[in-house]
């Protein structure tokens, strides 16, 4: 790899490539088949350059952008959607006909009035027969009052035409109206969508039928003509496309049941993605539905995965794949907002959120508000750059009415349910939602009427909309852009030791990445470690009693016993005999734990390795004594874990990946874990507060990780019938410590913790 400068970070090997593989997917479709030998070449040139030759610096990167530029231009050319041969329907010229299709591109306004788009997935009613359409199709409507929406079926009456010369045919149209959704595939799920709008039907008054059926089905065709403007003027249009959103609530929902009955976290994520792909096919399988799902499931996969799993890397895998199975998508405007609304959100939260926390809007507040925000400014460029138009409102309104649309959206799905097995109750239930769909129609209305509520903004060119993005790359995410690591902000990556991942979001893989943050110039710089902490032999520094973050000198020092993380050898060889256990540790019989500990305070990994850790009790250990080494790296990964969620971020100044760097690289997650933890105490860090709840739970993990450590080394060097006891009294020490520290957890939820001390490390 290109070795950069000290004060550089390095840039995201996949978000690089993807970024590159989109530049030559749109070279590819743009091109099309005649440029195919020059995207073979520059793979081959990517290909022989990474293996014949041994690049350094910035060279090195050569290699990478000929492969992305190469084969995104590939994939494009060879697998762009093709127009509709003219040939072929050249018969059908100048005729009357019915057409039939998605929207999905291209919305424009006509100079002498009207709109013009293109819509995918045609049918052509004409001459008593139906014709499919492969490719695009241009409509032109003389009336502005239907704004096409992205995904949304549109069925046309007017005339067919098909001039030589034209890239697409051409159809005319005289009366434009959105249609329903098809019946969803299959006996079941055909079957439980009808009872779905059945049930909307019987329960829910007429205007709140048409709402629903667009928030639960993603079928605004009964959608009232005003209503419709509605939601276009307030920006909330995404609401009525099954999308992210939905996803988002749906998978938080069912994640937060399942997590209440004590669902472990790699069942829980699998329940919530067969639910998501039973709601999927409900919604007819529109691109945007299986977008959301798939870009979950990549989250859920980096989450419980990777060592140091990141927000961007997941929504370039997302992307990635996608364009590999459908290239033609990023010509979808559907396919943009979803991507620009997400990235808004993982690169703009923060820098937005920073400001309302100073001035003193509370932290949650300040993150819900900066979300909204954030995927407003996100889609702006591209909603101006398609639709001619800038909804100012949305920025009142998406605020006002996600939180709605959150209880709305699971009720609504429980609806037929309640419906159909306890009436009264579902009479009830449909009464309450009535009345929160009243409220949400009396703040779009008042959105609506705000000044200067829609502006129209005419055509902006192509140009423009990059030099916006860029100018928001740069001004909303200015250090994470820039790679700075200097005094007045340093920026952490998505490795950084501060991730914390949220409890009860795991489901939809939502993530707070309390290091993406800034430090205010005149900010009281951290601490050395030499600042009342006294250095033992083998270079630890001490913690005292346990009590404490800076004992006297008169402290007694720790037994030397070597580091075992500072020996590389080693840490390759327990890094090795790690690969060799099964992944899922085997069922024993130490459940106990399971049932009276607070599991729900632990991260998504905590948990996890919680009951990765469980399941290695007295009996699997006596059976199995090689196991012990895992457990032994479960207990001081769980610990080590936990302490970067609940410690890390309450430092000031927050930490930055540079501060926080293992010694030695290792490919099994959970010794990564353990090392980044025994680099946390062998740094300044741990001085950078001056709270004295914070400054106890440090010194007491910092005596659990030290007696862990130390036992580590004696079953490497010299094993005991006694190991195995001596092992679950050290696991005992660690579940204490995070029984003791609940009250730090990551989570808005207010927790039940014990006030007890931890048990002194033997």
């Amino acid at each position: 790899m290109p070795r950069l400068p000290a004060d550089a970070s390095r840039p995201e090997i996949l978000p690089l490539f993807v970024a590159l593989f989109v530049l030559g997917t749109q070279a590819g479709l743009a091109w099309e088949g005649s440029w195919g030998p020059l995207f073979v070449a520059m793979v081959g040139a990517g290909l022989g350059l990474s293996l014949l030759l041994r690049l350094r610096g910035w060279g090195a990167w050569a290699p990478l952008v000929l492969l992305a530029v190469g084969v995104g231009g590939l994939n494009g050319a060879w697998r762009a959607p093709r127009a509709v041969p003219l040939e072929a329907v050249q018969r059908f010229d100048r005729s009357a006909a019915v057409l039939e299709g998605v929207f999905v591109d291209e919305f424009r306004f006509l100079k002498r009035g009207g709109l013009s788009f293109v819509m995918e997935q045609a049918r052509l009613h004409v001459a008593s027969q139906a014709v499919e359409l492969p490719g695009r199709v241009r409509c032109q409507v003389q009336s502005d009052e239907i704004r096409p929406e992205p995904g949304q079926w549109y069925q046309a009456s007017g005339t067919f035409l098909a001039p030589e010369g034209r890239d697409l045919p051409l159809f005319r149209c005289e009366e434009i109206a959105p249609v329903g959704t098809m019946v969803a595939p299959g006996r079941w799920l055909g079957w439980l969508q009808q009872m779905m709008r059945e049930r909307v039907a019987t329960l829910m008054p007429p205007r709140q039928q048409t709402v629903m059926l667009a928030f639960l089905l993603g079928d605004s065709s009964t959608l009232a003509p005003a209503d419709r403007r509605l939601f276009r003027v307030t920006g909330v249009s995404h609401l009525m496309a099954v999308s992210g959103q939905h996803v988002l609530v749906l998978a938080c929902s069912l994640a937060a049941v399942l997590t209440w009955i004590g669902v472990p976290p790699l069942s829980r994520a699998g329940l919530v993605l067969a639910a998501l792909l039973v709601y999927g096919g409900l919604t007819v399988g529109q691109p945007s539905v299986w977008r959301a799902i798939a870009m979950y499931l990549a989250a859920v996969t980096a989450v419980h995965l990777e060592a140091s799993p990141g927000p961007v890397r997941p929504v370039a895998l997302t992307a990635l794949i996608l364009l590999l199975l459908r290239p033609g998508w990023l010509l979808h405007i559907g396919f943009l907002l979803s991507f620009a609304a997400v990235l808004g959100i993982v690169l703009g939260r923060r820098a937005i959120e920073k400001p309302l926390v100073r001035w003193g809007v509370p932290v949650p507040l300040a993150r819900y508000l900066a979300v909204s925000v954030a995927a407003n400014l996100g889609t702006a460029p591209l909603v101006a750059r398609h639709y001619g138009t800038v909804s100012l409102a949305s920025f009142v309104a998406n605020p006002l009415l996600v939180w709605m649309f959150a209880i709305i959206l699971p009720v609504g799905m429980a609806l037929p349910l309640l419906g159909a097995f306890l009436e009264s109750t579902g009479l009830l239930v449909a009464s309450g939602l009535a009345l929160i769909l009243d409220l949400f129609f009396w703040v779009l209305e008042r959105c609506a009427a705000l000044p200067l509520a829609q502006i129209e903004v005419g055509e902006i060119p192509g140009t423009a909309v990059a030099v916006l993005y860029a100018a928001m790359l740069v001004f909303l995410t200015p250090r994470t852009f820039w790679g700075s690591h200097d005094e007045s902000g340093a920026a952490a990556d998505e490795g950084g030791a501060s991730r914390a991942v949220s409890v009860g979001k795991d489901g939809a893989a939502v993530a707070a990445w309390s290091g993406r943050a800034w430090v205010e110039p005149g900010a009281r710089p951290g601490l050395r470690a030499t600042d009342g902490l006294e250095r033992q032999p083998g270079g630890h520094v001490a913690a005292g009693d346990g009590r404490v973050a800076r004992p006297s000198p008169a402290s007694p020092p720790e037994e030397a016993v070597p580091n075992p993380f500072d020996i590389p050898d080693l840490v390759e060889a327990i890094d090795q005999q790690l690969a060799v256990f099964p992944k899922r540790s085997l069922k024993g019989g130490g459940h106990l734990e399971a049932i009276t500990f607070p599991v729900r305070q632990l991260t998504v990994e905590g948990q996890t390795l919680f009951h990765r850790l469980d399941d290695l009790g007295a009996e699997v250990l006596c059976q199995q004594p090689d196991r012990l080494l895992q457990a032994q790296i479960y207990a001081l990964a769980l610990l080590g874990g936990e302490l970067m969620a609940r410690v890390v971020p309450r430092l000031r100044p927050v930490p930055t990946p540079a501060e926080l760097t293992p010694k030695t690289k290792v490919r099994n997650r959970y010794l990564a874990m353990a090392m980044l933890a025994d680099a946390f105490f062998h740094s300044p860090l741990p001085a950078r507060t001056d709270e004295p709840r914070v400054v106890q739970a440090v010194a007491e993990a910092q005596a659990v990780f030290l007696a862990g450590r130390r036992r580590l080394y004696r079953y490497l060097t010299h094993r005991t019938p006694a190991d195995v006891a001596d092992f679950l009294d050290g696991r005992q020490q660690v579940l204490a410590w995070l029984r003791a520290t609940g009250d730090l957890a990551p989570s808005l939820e207010p927790r039940r913790s014990s006030s007890g001390p931890v048990p002194p490390p033997r």
